[in-house]
């Protein structure tokens, strides 16, 4: 006998507001900080 999956309704609802100057900054040192450490990962390896 076989289990009956049930569906989930999830609702999802986001409340849109534009980022400040300190967090679109902290964002983007985030990115820059991660493409260095894997691009630096990826010259180990090789």
């Amino acid at each position: 006998m076989a289990t009956v999956k049930q569906k989930v309704e999830i609702d999802l609802y986001v409340d849109p507001k534009p980022l400040t100057k300190e967090e679109i900054k902290s964002i983007s040192d985030f990115i820059k900080s991660d493409k260095k450490k894997l691009s630096s990962q990826k010259r180990q390896r090789s």
